[in-house]
């Protein structure tokens, strides 16, 4: 309950707060209503007067149209819904009933004489009938005009609103408000209820009553995942302070009585108000609870059932902003508005780019209008003039006759068009400090105003809508999109995007828009164009349905008889009881609830469809804002169909004319990094990034870059980086800036003191600042540059700028993404027939998300005529995708059977099917503007023509598919002569483009050139330069120069076998047969050896100290002509040779110099009857095979003589197995293992000390496995893996690795062979350490898996390989966040056992420290440390700690069971008698 008195304290607190501490009265509780509405604009302020009355404040002005009148003035129980733009926005119906006559207590308002006065009333501004939250309604005696405004807070801080929106089978809104002025001490709040049946109901009462109450869940997040309203999640009834059943903050029946649900809103709405003080408590608990709070509405027949439930959420304020950076033009027009109930504010802060007073003047002097236009603004092709022309007419839903408008300033804001703002600001400061240029002298708009006829929100709202500043010839207008920002941030809100497509019988697009993860929100819906494409209806027609439906369409979208069935009804999820032939007597503004979620036609209207693209921005370019529909949740409208009518079409076609999916309009990401130094390394680290989140937004651009050397600027340059060149950043190769607006550099202003649209498109430097120290970090919105469409800079480069234009560094902008939610397809054209008429390539790259929705292909050009020395240029080819691949064809001479198997131009749309004859028309309508319109195939309308001989050329094109049903993979590029010629020129097949990457360590020789190097190889091969190319950056020299490291690309749709080639070629000198084969062609001067030879990661001029002769080699024939003289050594050069030969090596590490007639090895002896042998005399050799050959297996022999002689026969003999008899070479020498557990003994091998043995006493005959002593163990487990900086990792366990199978098999890794080593992919980096079974001796090798993500390195798994295989068993590591992992730079450690498992076997490792992408390998970094729950110490503290409590009880307890006296003796009573019992 109400204290009768409440209503006194916060006026004595207010006035108490002003005397005492000396601060302004607005610090305490002010209202303001806001009125511009049928001749009479202003406010009025309602504030404290005393402690009894209060004081209103009028700020009237009338017009010239009104400019009198006598007005009676009344306060009604809910605000203006500033929604709505008609004339019921002041009925009864919407504001309720009147409750406060300030006519009887005030008097009439008489205008003019009252506008500006004050007035005292005993009215409260808070409380059970306070005037906050209410409306304030003028009217006439006659009647015949009504004004309205809701009574507001003028702090914005003040008030708070939430909203629960029920959908079905009750619709409507409950809205909660709260007022809390802290510093007065003064609060009010209020539900304000409008809901009704959408279903009938057997109750013929004009509405039904219900119990209602607010329910909390017990999940946290709930809105992550799961949008809609789930009540069977329900269970608690909102209690934060433990009241009871009945008297809880959510139960609302029982506070505030029963609800009010419509039975028919079409006849009676039933807006209900609530107040209690419970409301005011239910504000703080919502701003305390982490929980999601849920108002549950129960079934009036089944008293314990919940008939609907909604989520309570918070309403934020809605603000938006227009960006104008362009024609020198700089600044920002802001909106925003609180809740419904609010007036919009604007805030414009335009001026001068340069900030000069002068050009401020010109600026202010030169603007006619500011006005809010139909539709965002777009490029159309490279006609930037009319960029702000493409925004049609002013934004008038009310219909305002534009003839008969007021002139700017002296009308009220109901007399001009939604977005003619001059007309509604002009001269309206009020109390606002405007600072004007020329005040009273020019169309000028500065600062603050508010506007109660521009909605944020709603069917009405100017989100996403263009706001464009005319301006007097010959100067050009300005504009920007109104875009969503977080509120009170200059953060744009995430928006989540679908686009719709069309292709047949019309092409066009339309695009839906809505901020992310809140589908609840309004939807904002652009159609970009409509127009007929079959060939077979050249004229416009108009009143076509439209409307979403409930399935993806099938094929039968292309169907003559029973078009589009496949998509099934009108997507309507709620089941509603209507009558779906005549949806406009119920769907309407205030009931969508009512209107089937997928019938766009009744809410927004029919839709037009243009005979010929001329008319089509005009006719079918149409922007809507929708409340119902949503793309998220369980009612999204993703992979539906969106579906077109034709009521008038023919009758066997039925009314459906096209349709197609709803699919995903991803935001794009593009990044730079991996710079390339220009001649020498650059010592940069940094990147570049730019966000866009689709072409209606601007690009955020974030540069960070650290380490710049007199750099001074940095641009976007025309083409990509190439690779492999030592000088990638010149002007020959990168060319020029990107300038597609062909801006003359030479007029564009200083740096900084211009727009966007005054510099080239890519000198970022000069726009946003030039660099002026040796690192760069900042932040900036391009208005102009795109990720979108044909000027995309996807695809690109950056290059770094020193003084006088020289280049210092450079990288490629390619596509930034996470693999979990898109992947990029590449493919490629490549021409490299020899007997073919043009040399080069044509690639094409495009994203795939995993909805299946695809971004536009980027495609890069790069061709020149055959010959290494022909330097022709030939000039405007038509090019062209053909349905079919070509063969031997694309090499005949003679042009009119050239490329004939190409077939014919790919039109897998239909486009023009029922007039494929007609070219004037398809000329006419096919072009860049409307590239649906064209045929798939048919690049050269799209995307112009192209060169051969020239500069490489980009483009982005937005309808060439590289994956799905309809692709262009598989099919044929075609290149006609030059300057448009029909005759075809040149053709090739489009082949997925792979990329496998590969180090490679290669002897350098004597005058030893890199490009020579891959100039022989790429001949020896028979592949073109693009088909296998090195990265510059990754060149170095090793072991003192006797080797060079390249990191080599095989690309192409024969990477695999190019790489396979490639080590085959490297590893033996020798190819026989090219690796692409060309059909019809020989090359019989193909060379088929090399000289080259492969290095190892050790300096080869270092001796393999721990591999001793004398050596025995069998296998292959070739060995018997390296065959000398005895005790005739082999040099280096000819140990190479025989190691390059050999397809694989195994060296047999045996120990012990015993000689094979000591009859230890009866099975080798006989194997090597039939292979050739060379035995070699020399104590070491001068070259390891591991240096030269990548398939060389090292075993070292243990246990009986027996067991040794098996090994090495069965070894040999499933190599050869595998490579081929003859191409295995075997290596038996006496030298100790290379495995960190060898024999050693005092730092000693024990090969030494047996000679020595031997040496001191000659008369023993102990065999020598009796004589050798027992071997010294290692218990741990070290693996060391050296690497490129960066990525070298280190592994400690402190337990060798066990192998368990799922055969019950266990294997103990405890033999380690070789060195780990690291292998870097494009995904992971591996981590591959090799060991020797000490049971069967084969060869297993484990392949750790680390990734790198966000600052932290991540285990991902291991995969278990045996033998020669290629292929394992794949375990996983633990899912997080138990997956080994840690911030880059630190390590992890764990005590737990670490396991990695599968459903085949599991791998695990006993006390885990790891480290990965390391510079250096010396030490551990300090470790993130995994800590088990269950520990020993843990459980030690917890039985302490129990048996402390327990003792605890125990005294407690005794201290109760004592009884003390409570009878005493006195001289007045009988003495006490104590019995024993008690």
């Amino acid at each position: 309950m109400w204290h009768r008195c409440s209503h006194l304290r916060p006026k004595l607190l207010c006035l108490l707060y002003v005397v005492f501490n000396s601060v302004e009265i607005s610090k305490c509780l002010v209202l303001r209503a806001y009125l511009s509405q049928h001749g009479l604009h202003g406010e009025l302020e309602f504030s404290h007067k005393n402690n009894t009355l209060i004081s209103i404040r009028t700020n009237l002005k009338p017009t010239l149209q009104y400019p009198d009148g006598v007005w009676r003035w009344t306060i009604h129980e809910f605000p203006v819904d500033y929604r709505d733009l008609s004339e019921d926005r002041c009925s009864d119906a919407n504001l309720g009933q009147e409750i406060i006559d300030l006519t009887e207590e005030l008097g009439y308002l008489i205008i003019p004489g009252k506008d500006h006065a004050e007035f005292e009333s005993k009215n409260t501004l808070t409380g059970p009938n306070g005037l906050w939250g209410k409306s304030i309604v003028f009217e006439t005696a006659e009647r015949d005009r009504v004004i309205c405004a809701s009574i507001l807070a003028t702090d914005k801080t003040y008030e708070k609103n939430a909203i629960a929106r029920f959908t079905s089978p009750v619709a409507g809104a409950l809205h909660f408000r709260w007022l809390s002025a802290r510093e007065s001490d003064e609060s009010d709040s209020y539900i304000q209820a409008d809901l009704y049946h959408t279903k009938a109901v057997s109750n013929k009462a004009q509405f039904t009553e219900h119990k209602w109450k607010l329910f909390v869940t017990d999940i946290f997040d709930a809105d992550k995942g799961n949008y809609e309203d789930n009540c069977n999640v329900l269970q608690l009834v909102f209690d934060p302070e433990n009241s009871g059943d009945g008297m809880s903050v959510g139960d609302l029946d029982s506070r505030l009585g029963l609800i009010k649900v419509a039975t028919d809103a079409n006849i009676m709405k039933t807006k209900t108000l609530f107040k209690d003080e419970v409301i005011n408590v239910l504000r703080s608990d919502m701003e305390v609870t982490r929980r999601s709070l849920y108002v549950v509405i129960y079934d009036n027949r089944h008293p314990d059932s919940f008939l609907a439930c909604a989520k309570l959420r918070p309403m934020l304020p809605k603000s938006t902003k227009a960006l104008i950076n362009m024609e020198g033009i700089r600044g920002s027009i802001d909106f925003t508005q609180r809740s419904p109930f609010d007036p919009t504010w604007t805030n414009f802060q335009l001026g001068a780019a340069d900030q000069d007073y002068e050009s401020n003047l010109r600026f202010v002097s030169s603007v006619l209008q500011y006005n809010v236009r139909d539709l965002p603004p777009r490029l159309v092709a490279d006609d930037v003039q009319s960029y702000c022309n493409t925004t049609s007419g002013i934004y008038n839903p009310t219909r305002v006759d534009l003839k008969n408008l007021p002139p700017p300033g002296m009308g009220t804001q109901d007399q001009y068009p939604v977005g003619h703002l001059l007309g509604k600001h002009k001269d309206r400061t009020e109390y606002l400090n405007h600072k004007y240029l020329l005040p009273g002298l020019a169309s000028e708009l500065s600062g603050a105003y508010w506007d109660v006829y521009l909605p944020l929100q709603g069917i009405h709202s100017v989100v996403h809508r263009a706001i464009v500043v005319e301006r007097r010839a010959p100067k050009r207008n300005v504009c920007g999109t109104i875009l969503l920002y977080e509120a009170d941030t200059e953060y744009q809100t995430p928006m989540f995007s679908a686009q719709v497509i069309f292709r047949y019988p019309i092409v066009g697009r339309v695009v839906f828009r809505q901020p992310q993860d809140r589908p609840w929100e309004d939807t904002t819906i652009i159609i970009e164009s409509m127009v007929h494409a079959d060939g077979a209806n050249v004229n416009n027609t108009r009143d076509h349905r439209w409307a979403i439906h409930e399935h993806a369409p099938g094929a039968d979208y292309y169907n003559w008889t029973g078009r589009c069935l496949s998509a099934g009804r009108v997507f309507q999820p709620h089941a509603l009881d209507i009558d779906t032939r005549h949806p406009e007597s119920y769907c309407r503004p205030g009931l969508e609830g009512l209107c089937r979620l997928g019938d766009f036609t009744t809410r927004h209207g029919m839709l037009q469809v243009a005979g010929k693209k001329v008319d089509s921005a005009r006719l079918t370019r149409r922007l809507f804002t929708d409340t119902v529909i949503s793309l998220a949740g369980k009612h999204s409208i993703m992979r539906k169909s969106l579906l077109i009518y034709d009521d008038h079409g023919p009758v066997a076609r039925g009314e459906r004319m096209a349709c197609s999916i709803v699919n995903g309009l991803h935001r794009r990401k593009a990044v730079v990094r991996d710079w390339f130094g220009n001649g020498e390394p650059a010592p940069l680290k940094g990147r570049i990034e730019m966000t866009q989140q689709s072409e209606y937004d601007i690009t955020n651009v974030m540069v960070t870059l650290d380490g710049l050397v007199d750099v001074t600027d940095y641009k976007i340059h025309v083409v990509p980086v190439e690779r492999d060149l030592e000088f990638p950043c010149e002007k020959t190769t990168l060319y020029d800036t990107f300038n597609p607006f062909h801006i003359n550099k030479t007029l564009s202003p200083p740096p900084t003191k211009g727009t966007a649209d005054q510099y080239e498109l890519g000198d970022l430097g000069a726009k946003y600042g030039m660099v002026e120290s040796q690192s760069l970090t900042t932040f900036f919105n391009e208005t102009q540059l795109s990720l979108f469409g044909p000027y995309s800079v996807l695809g690109r480069s950056v290059v770094l700028h020193k003084k006088k234009h020289r280049r210092w560094a450079c990288s490629s902008i390619e596509r930034g993404y996470s693999p979990s939610e898109a992947r990029e397809l590449r493919a490629i054209a490549s021409f490299h027939h020899p007997g073919g008429f043009a040399t080069g390539y044509i690639r094409f790259t495009q994203l795939i998300h995993n909805d299946g929705s695809a971004s536009d292909t980027v495609i890069e050009v790069k061709l020149r005529h055959p010959g290494v020395r022909d330097t022709n240029v030939t000039l405007n080819h038509n090019w062209a995708i053909f349905v079919n691949p070509v063969g031997v064809d694309a090499a005949v001479k003679v042009t009119n059977t050239r490329c004939v198997a190409g077939g014919y131009r790919w039109n897998p749309y239909f486009t023009q099917l029922a007039d494929p004859l007609n070219h004037d028309l398809y000329n006419q309508e096919c072009g860049p503007d409307n590239p649906l319109r064209c045929d798939v195939g048919d690049l050269t309308a799209r995307l112009g023509t192209i060169n051969v001989g020239s500069k490489r050329q980009m483009f982005m094109d937005s309808n060439f598919p590289l994956e799905g049903t309809v692709s262009a993979v598989g099919r044929s590029i075609v290149i006609f002569g030059p300057e448009r010629s029909s005759e075809r020129f040149a053709c090739a097949n489009i082949e997925p483009d792979k990329d496998i990457i590969k180090y490679v360590n290669i002897m350098k020789p004597p005058r030893f050139v890199l490009g020579m190097f891959l100039e022989d190889m790429r001949r020896v091969m028979g592949v073109p330069e693009w088909m296998m190319s090195l990265d510059a950056r990754r060149t170095r020299t090793l072991h003192g120069g006797s080797c060079i490291q390249l990191l080599l690309h095989f690309t192409g749709p024969h990477a695999n076998r190019l790489e396979l080639d490639f080590t085959k070629l490297l590893a033996s000198g020798r190819l026989d047969s090219p690796t692409i084969f060309i059909p019809g062609y020989v090359n019989t001067k193909r060379k088929k050896t090399i000289s080259y030879r492969q290095c190892g990661t050790t300096d080869p001029n270092d001796r393999k100290t721990n591999l001793e002769g004398p050596f025995l080699f069998f296998g292959p024939k070739s060995l018997d002509k390296y065959k000398r003289p005895a005790l005739k050594y082999l040099d280096q050069d000819e140990l190479m040779r025989i190691y390059g030969e050999q397809a694989a090596i195994v060296v047999f590490n045996n120990q012990d110099s015993v000689p094979l007639s000591s009859g230890f090895f009866p099975r080798l002896r006989k194997m090597l009857e039939r292979q050739s042998t060379l035995v070699l005399p020399q104590d070491f050799l001068d070259v390891h095979p591991d240096y030269i050959s990548n398939e060389t297996q090292v075993l070292t022999l243990q246990g009986p003589w027996s067991e040794r002689d098996a090994q090495m026969t069965e070894t040999f003999a499933r190599l050869q197995d595998i490579y081929g008899a003859g191409r295995v070479l075997g290596i038996l020498g006496n030298s100790v293992s290379q495995s960190q557990s060898a024999d050693y003994i005092d730092g000693e091998p024990w090969a030494r000390v047996r000679r020595q043995a031997q040496n001191d006493t000659t008369s023993s005959t102990t065999s020598p496995d009796d004589e050798r002593p027992s071997k010294v163990m290692q218990k741990f487990a070290l693996y060391n893996a050296t690497g490129l900086p960066g990525k070298s990792a280190l592994l400690y366990s402190s337990g060798w690795p066990e192998l368990r199978r799922t055969n019950g098999s266990t294997i103990r890794l405890s033999t380690p062979v070789g060195q780990p080593t690291i292998k870097p992919t494009r995904l992971y980096t591996i981590m591959v350490v090799r060991f020797v079974d000490g049971d069967s001796r084969d060869k297993i090798t484990l392949e750790f898996s680390f990734k790198q993500s966000a600052g932290w390195w991540t285990a991902v798994g291991v995969e278990v390989k045996f033998g020669l295989e290629t292929t394992g068993i794949s375990l996983k590591a633990p899912a997080p966040p138990d997956a080994p992992s840690a911030v880059l730079g630190r390590s992890y450690h764990c005590s737990l056992p670490l396991v990695y498992s599968s459903e085949e076997a599991t791998l695990t490792l006993p006390d885990v420290q790891m480290q990965m992408f390391m510079d250096s390998t010396e030490k551990f970094s300090d470790a993130f440390d995994c800590i088990g729950f269950t520990t020993v110490p843990i459980w030690s503290g917890i039985m302490v700690s129990f048996i402390m409590l327990i003792g605890l009880g125990i005294s407690i307890s005794m201290i109760l069971d004592i009884k003390t006296m409570d009878r005493f003796e006195n001289n007045r009573s009988k003495q006490l008698t104590i019995t024993v019992s008690e």
